[in-house]
């Protein structure tokens, strides 16, 4: 496979199909819920990376 195709596909088909999916799913629960999901899901991704990286600064500190 081509490098310009592997990457056509990465850069434009993964994207293409989250919005389809987040169109779908919007149609489904409906367009506000999916977008408190969407939020809160991105402040659990904070969230966690905050956590992790305080742990791992503290296990560096050990060290």
């Amino acid at each position: 496979m081509p490098v310009l195709l592997l990457l056509l596909l990465l850069f434009v088909g993964i994207p293409a199909l989250e919005i389809a999916a987040y169109i779908e799913i919007g149609g489904r629960i409906g367009a506000l819920a999916a977008i408190v999901f969407t939020f809160l899901t991105a402040a659990l991704g904070v969230a966690l990376v905050r956590w992790q990286g305080f742990a791992t600064y503290a296990e560096l500190q050990q060290a």
